[in-house]
Formats: structure tokens, C-alpha cells, sequence
């Protein structure tokens, strides 16, 4: 019994979109119920007689019968509407390197600078100080056409991959030709071209583009695979000429593959060259669904919009997503993040002040119940606080009186008779005493002073007065001292 494959709803779809000549893919990649990633859904569409308004329509329409909703879009830049050119760069620095791409790419393409979307594919370095590089350029109008195509559908662009390197990266990843030491060659079929390219370790060293198409080699297999494979060989032998690298020894020749059994063949012996076809409906993680589609449209190739969904987006190195567009997105990012900063902070501010007022609330409510408990204990604490203040004025009264007296008893009994006093001055301001008299010696004042300063009644006495006289025979000395009332006393 054969286990049924059920796509899983609700999984990140992911879209692969492309614009090659009268041609519109779409490949879908989904999500099965077991968690395998496979491709889902294909759809092809001439668009050859529409308009431009007619697509986005068509787009819109797809997506909804595969009943996708806000997928991640990937648009694919077939090679016919790129120019690639190998060239040399005399510097190994990479922002050195893109200064003189910028500088240099109106010499390889009919446009300006301006109206072409440029990046490069480093292939490695040789005399010492040159840089060897894929550069590959599309016009800058072929891209906001298919962006403002897609927007139409409400839809917006993620990425934009150079079909080639998608192709050669699931090659690299399926067939495991990064293990090889020398280059493979890449032979992709498709209705509207044959694309021609070379990798090596992974990468895209070289790649030129064919304009034949599968259609033709079906209707007319005898001259148009013999001319195909004889413009391939000389593809090779651009290649060859120009140094790039070693020659290939193997080929894969994939794509619309189907009715040309006889190619692969043909291309062995033009080439003398081993080529290896690969059928990828065969060998990808592809729905049976999208096999049918596949089947009932053997001349197309759907490879190109295949490719980019099973690999991992870091290993898409080319960026040709235009600036501009990258610019206002970055801006209209920022300012939805600040807006939405802007919005978190008043919510939280508005929470905040909720949660504070609430809490006022609260202790304002609890502070009136308290005030009318304890209204009858203020009264009595009142009445207590003021008995308190009359007690403590009496008491002061009272510790007061009779100190004058006490003070001038201590000032009596400290000066020796020895000693003359002329004048006792109180400042009542300062509390301070300023004694001015007469003694026979120096001893005696010193002898004062140590007195005064032993007193409870005194602090901080000092002389700031001395002076000699003879009087009568006599030495005496004038002095003059001064103390502060010391009120609380000494311990």
C-alpha cells in the first residue's frame, strides 16, 4: 500500500515567480503533513497576447486555486534578460573591486551605470594582485516591471535570483559536484533558449546564453540539435580562449529533456566530452500534482522556478534586488518600528499610570478611614502636645533662675586676690564674658584661664590681651580675657 502525501495548511509557502519571454512559471513549495518540503503546485502561462494588467491577475488567481495567503516571493531573471561578461579586475580588496565594477560596467552593456542592476561572482585570483570575475547585469526597467507586476497582486518581492546560479547550486547540492577538482558543465533546455554554463567548486565561472529552443530541436531535431550542439562547442572553446579555468570533462544536460533522447549522444560526440543527462522531475522532492503539469507540458522546462525553492537562500549570492526598492523598505520597516514603539510606550505609560493612580486611589481611601479612627486620638494627642510645650517653658524657667547669680559667685571665687579686675562685659548675643584687669605675673593669668576653662559654668577662655607697665615701682600686667557661658554645664 502506498503512503498518501498530504500537503499541510498553515506552513510558510514559499513562490517562485518567472518572466521568460512570453512565459509566466509559478512553483510552489509547501509543506506535506509529515514535514518533507516538496513542490506542491506548477503553473505555466502564455502571456504573449496579454497586457500587463492582465498579469497580476493571473498571478492572483494561481494563488488562490493553490489557496496561498502571503507567501514569500522569489523572481527569477531568466539569462536571456542578463548580460554576464568574464573579466579581470586588477585588485584583490572587495570594496575595491566593486568601485571599479561601478566604474567599468557602461563599457560592457549598452545602458548606463544608472539603468543597470549590477553583481559579480568572484572566481579567484591570479598574478598576485588581479582579480578573475563572472559579472552579471540586467536592466534596472526589466526588474521594476516584474515588481510592480507582482505588487499589483498584493504581493512583495523577497528575493531576486539569477536562474543560473539556482540551477547550479541544486545541481551541486543533488548530483554532490563540489567534490569534483574540476569544472562541470550546465546545459539547462528550455522553450525560449539554451543556457549554457560552467561551475567549479559550487560556483558559476561561466555562462552564456543560446537562443534556440527546446520547440525547435523537438519539430526539427536534425538540424537544430546539430547546430545546438556545435554552438555549444564553441561556447566551449570561448571558454577555453579566454582562460578562465581548466576545461570540463563532464556535462549535464537537463531541462526539457524529454523528446531528446538522441541529444545526449549527439553532444558526446560533437564535445568528445562525457555528458550526463538529468530528468529532474525524477529526481526532485516533486507532488504528484505538480508532475502532471509537468508531463502535460513536456516542452517546458520548470527547472528555473524549481530550483531556488529546495535550496537554502544564503547560498544565492547574486543580488540584483534593486537599491531603491531595498532603501524604502528598510524606511517603511523603521517607521512601522517606531510607530509601533510609539504605541508599546503610551500603552505602557497608560498602564502604568492606571496601575498608580488605582494605588492613589486606594491610600487616599485608606488615609480618610484612618483620620476618622484615630480624629478623637489626634484631638486628645493635641491637647497632650500643648500640657507638653507648657511644662517644658516652666521647666526652662525655672532650670534658668537664679544662674546670674550662681555665675557671678564662680567668677568670684575663681579670681585670686593677686589679681585686679577693671571691667566684666556679657554679650548677651554671643553669651560671652570679656574680663579686663590688672596682675602682678604672667603665672597668675595662665593659672586664670586653666580655672576658667575647668569650670561648668565656661568654655573656650583665652587672653587676646597682654601688656607690661611699671606703676609706682611696680611690674604689673594689663590683660584682657574672654570666655563663653557654658549653660548646660559641665559632666
Amino acid at each position: 500500500m502506498k503512503l498518501k502525501l498530504i500537503p499541510r495548511s498553515g506552513s510558510k509557502d514559499l513562490v517562485a515567480i518567472g518572466f521568460d519571454s512570453n512565459l509566466l512559471k509559478i512553483a510552489h513549495l509547501g509543506t506535506l503533513a509529515m514535514g518533507r518540503k516538496v513542490i506542491l503546485n506548477l503553473v505555466s502561462q502564455d502571456i504573449g497576447e496579454l497586457s500587463e494588467d492582465d498579469l497580476p491577475e493571473i498571478i492572483k488567481t494561481s494563488l488562490n486555486k493553490m489557496k496561498i495567503r502571503n507567501p514569500q516571493v522569489m523572481a527569477i531573471i531568466p539569462p536571456s534578460l542578463s548580460i554576464t561578461k568574464n573579466i579581470e579586475i586588477p585588485s584583490v580588496k572587495p570594496q575595491e573591486i566593486k568601485e571599479i565594477i561601478d566604474l567599468q560596467a557602461s563599457r560592457y552593456t549598452p545602458y548606463t551605470r544608472e539603468e543597470v542592476i549590477l553583481d559579480y561572482i568572484e572566481i579567484g585570483t591570479y598574478r598576485a594582485q588581479y582579480t578573475k570575475i563572472l559579472l552579471i547585469m540586467v536592466n534596472r526597467g526589466i526588474i521594476r516591471k516584474q515588481f510592480e507586476i507582482v505588487e499589483k497582486a498584493n504581493l512583495e518581492i523577497k528575493k531576486v535570483v539569477f536562474e543560473p546560479e539556482g540551477i547550479n547550486h541544486l545541481l551541486n547540492k543533488v548530483l554532490r559536484l563540489e567534490s569534483k577538482k574540476s569544472p562541470v558543465g550546465i546545459i539547462h533546455l528550455k522553450q525560449s533558449s539554451v543556457n549554457f554554463s560552467i561551475s567549479l567548486k559550487g560556483k558559476i565561472i561561466f555562462n552564456r546564453n543560446i537562443s534556440f529552443s527546446s520547440q525547435e530541436l523537438v519539430d526539427q531535431k536534425e538540424n537544430y540539435a546539430e547546430r545546438c550542439c556545435r554552438d555549444t562547442k564553441d561556447l566551449l572553446e570561448d571558454y577555453k580562449n579566454e582562460g578562465i579555468g581548466e576545461s570540463p570533462e563532464l556535462f549535464i544536460l537537463t531541462g526539457a529533456i524529454k523528446n531528446l533522447e538522441n541529444l545526449e549522444d549527439r553532444f558526446k560526440k560533437t564535445l568528445s566530452l562525457s555528458v550526463k543527462s538529468f530528468p529532474y522531475q525524477q529526481n526532485l522532492p516533486i507532488f504528484p500534482l505538480a508532475l502532471e503539469t509537468i508531463a502535460k507540458n513536456d516542452q517546458l522546462s520548470f527547472l528555473d522556478v524549481i530550483a531556488p525553492l529546495l535550496i537554502p537562500e544564503q547560498l544565492l549570492r547574486v543580488d540584483l534586488f534593486p537599491e531603491e526598492i531595498k532603501a524604502n523598505r528598510v524606511l517603511k520597516e523603521k517607521s512601522k518600528s517606531i510607530v509601533q514603539t510609539g504605541i508599546l510606550i503610551v500603552t505602557i505609560l497608560a498602564l502604568l499610570s492606571g496601575v498608580l493612580m488605582n494605588k492613589i486611589y486606594f491610600k487616599v481611601l485608606c488615609l480618610n478611614k484612618l483620620k476618622e479612627q484615630y480624629q478623637p486620638l489626634q484631638q486628645k494627642s493635641q491637647v497632650l502636645m500643648e500640657t507638653f510645650a507648657r511644662v517644658q517653658l516652666i521647666k526652662t524657667y525655672l532650670s534658668g533662675r537664679g544662674t546670674s547669680l550662681e555665675v557671678l559667685d564662680e567668677i568670684y571665687n575663681l579670681i585670686p586676690l593677686e589679681i585686679y579686675l577693671k571691667d566684666i562685659k556679657f554679650n548677651q548675643r554671643e553669651e560671652s564674658f570679656s574680663f579686663k584687669g590688672i596682675s602682678t605675673s604672667r603665672d597668675l593669668i595662665y593659672s586664670l584661664v586653666e580655672k576658667i576653662e575647668k569650670s561648668k559654668y565656661f568654655k573656650d577662655a583665652k587672653t587676646s590681651e597682654l601688656k607690661k607697665r611699671e606703676e609706682n615701682g611696680e611690674n604689673l600686667i594689663d590683660f584682657e580675657l574672654t570666655t563663653v557661658l557654658e549653660r548646660k554645664g559641665k559632666e
